[in-house]
């Protein structure tokens, strides 16, 4: 469980399943803490990409 979902509520479809992209004070990833992730990377490439 994500300490930020709700409690009681059911898990959210694989396509609408939250990404995150920075990690959290223990990195999951190999990134540092709080220092955005590959997905967070990625994401942010998209919408820089998507502006220009």
């Amino acid at each position: 469980m994500h300490p930020l979902e709700p409690l009681g509520e059911q898990p959210l479809p694989p396509r609408l399943a939250r990404v995150e992209w920075v990690e959290g004070v223990v990195p999951e990833n190999s990134a540092a803490p709080f220092h955005p992730n590959a997905a967070g990377e990625q994401g942010m490439a998209g919408a820089v990409t998507a502006r220009l």
